[in-house]
């Protein structure tokens, strides 16, 4: 564990930008599981 160490919160414009990519992506819906899911957040 590193002291002081903070997150910030993920961006919702990122998160966005980010889920409308990985919907274009050549891939069938729901192939990267999980996966998809924390590229998003």
């Amino acid at each position: 564990m590193i002291d002081g160490a903070v997150c910030t919160p993920p961006d919702p414009a990122a998160a966005a930008a980010a889920a409308e990519r990985l919907a274009g992506l050549a891939t069938p819906a729901g192939a990267l599981g999980r996966l998809g899911d924390l590229g998003v957040w």
